[in-house]
C-alpha cells in the first residue's frame, strides 16, 4: 500500500474527500472506493461503515468493542494509528467542536483479523480460550479519533478488510448490537 501511495490520485481529489469525511458520510461512495482502492494490493475487499466509540488505551491504541462469541471465545476491536503520529492539538479541538455540534466525522482504516488462543490461567486442564482481534489500521482520521475518544463520543469508520467469511462474521458479532453500523 505504501508503495502505491506515490501513484495516488491528485491532491484536489484528496482535499474534496477530506472535507466530506470531516463532515461525516452516510454511505460509502464510488469516489472514496476509487481513491483508497488505488492504494490497495490486488484482491477482494469488503467495506463496512461502522459506528464506534473509541477509548484510548495506555499503549496508544483505541479499543472500540468487545463481545463474547460463545462461552470460551471473545472478539475485540481496536483502531491503531499508523506510524508515529504528532497530533496537532488545534485539529483535535476543531473535531471536538464539530462533534459537540452534532457532526459524526468519518475516518478510514484498513483492517485485518488476528486470531489466537491462549491457555486459561489458574486451571490444571489444558483449557484454551480463543481471541479474535479485529484490528483497523488508521489511514485517515487521527485527529477525529482522538477527539471522539476525548469526548467519549462516537465516530464512523470506513473499514476496508480482506473479503473473508470469518472477518464478516466477527464484524457482525461486534456490531450487531449497534444499529448505526452498516
Amino acid at each position: 500500500m505504501f508503495k502505491r501511495w506515490r501513484q495516488a490520485p491528485e491532491l484536489t481529489q484528496w482535499e474534496d474527500l477530506a472535507l466530506r469525511l470531516a463532515n461525516g458520510l452516510d454511505t460509502v461512495d464510488a469516489e472514496l472506493l476509487d481513491i483508497y482502492g488505488s492504494l490497495l494490493a490486488e484482491g477482494d475487499y469488503d467495506v463496512f461503515l461502522l459506528r464506534i466509540s473509541p477509548s484510548l488505551t495506555p499503549n496508544d491504541r483505541y479499543l472500540t468493542n468487545t463481545t463474547l462469541l460463545d462461552e470460551e471465545d471473545v472478539a475485540n476491536e481496536y483502531v491503531i494509528p499508523i506510524g508515529p503520529v504528532q497530533l496537532d492539538e488545534s485539529q483535535v479541538l476543531f473535531y471536538e467542536q464539530k462533534i459537540r455540534e452534532g457532526t459524526v466525522p468519518t475516518a478510514v482504516s484498513l483492517g485485518v483479523l488476528d486470531s489466537r488462543s491462549h491457555r486459561v490461567e489458574g486451571t490444571d486442564d489444558c483449557d484454551y480460550v480463543g481471541e479474535d482481534n479485529l484490528v483497523h489500521f488508521l489511514l485517515d482520521g487521527h485527529h477525529k479519533l482522538r477527539a471522539a475518544a476525548n469526548l467519549g463520543a462516537e465516530l464512523d469508520v470506513v473499514a476496508i478488510v480482506p473479503s473473508r467469511d470469518e472477518i464478516r462474521a466477527i464484524t457482525q458479532a461486534l456490531h450487531e448490537s449497534h444499529p448505526a453500523s452498516r
